[in-house]
């Protein structure tokens, strides 16, 4: 009795037809695992976020770090690497922590990205009377407080300058000295000394209110311009 088998060209044929459906199937199944990993990324990234938040709310500091050594133990339970090996890493200045991404370089365009901190707005502003009588006038200040730092960085691009025309007042712009301002805490601070003389716009602390103008020249790490038309009183000391 003859045996049965396979011919070569049979061979040949199942050959072919399981390359063809090889190559159907497999950028489906890489597409797959990519997603996954960027999903695993966000879900990290989430964690990281949360940890960043904790640590600036009981520290009262903004985050000094680049990577993730100060989350670790209190707010990490270990360290962590992206799903393409290389650690998360943590831009203080534009309150973001990213992934490098599948090439693992910087700046490249496929970073995985999550920002800790809310979007660059006036958070708080409030005179201060520097002489203490009560009275608006020459050497008081305007103290305004911001969710993000302001940039600063001349090798990246323009230094933030505040000018008379970036804010809106209830009451008319008080007579502020722009040339002579003070940044602190990391720059999410800024102190503006009043010019005051007669016949400027009355100031009434506790009851005016300030507002950044659309397309002002307030921006933050990333160049994000301020968030605009937000009026906050400017509170009495």
């Amino acid at each position: 009795m003859k045996r049965a088998g396979f011919t070569l060209i049979e061979l040949l044929i199942v050959i072919v037809i399981i390359s063809i459906l090889a190559g159907a199937v497999i950028p489906y199944v890489q597409q797959y695992v990519d997603d996954s990993r960027f999903s695993k990324a966000k879900q990290d990234l989430d964690e990281i976020r949360n940890a960043l938040v904790r640590y600036e709310t009981d520290q009262r500091v903004l985050y000094p770090h680049e990577d993730l050594r100060a989350l670790v133990g209190p707010y990490l339970s270990k360290g962590m690497a992206d799903p393409w090996g290389s650690p998360y890493l943590v831009a203080p200045a534009s309150s973001s922590c990213y992934s490098l991404g599948p090439d693992r370089q910087n700046n490249s365009g496929d970073e995985v990205k999550q920002y800790f901190r809310p979007p660059l707005a006036i958070s708080r502003a409030y005179w201060e009377d520097a002489n203490k009588n009560t009275f608006v006038d020459t050497g008081d200040t305007i103290v305004l407080k911001f969710t993000r730092p302001l940039r600063d960085e001349p090798g990246d691009g323009p230094q933030t300058a505040i000018l008379s025309h970036d804010f809106d007042y209830l009451n008319g712009a008080p007579d502020l000295d722009y040339t002579n301002l003070t940044f602190f805490d990391n720059r999410m601070t800024v102190r503006m000394t009043l010019n005051y003389n007669i016949g400027s716009p009355v100031f009434r602390p506790g009851r005016d209110t300030i507002a950044v103008r659309n397309a002002s020249s307030i921006v933050d790490g990333e160049n994000v311009p301020c968030i605009s038309d937000m009026p906050i009183a400017i509170k009495a000391p």
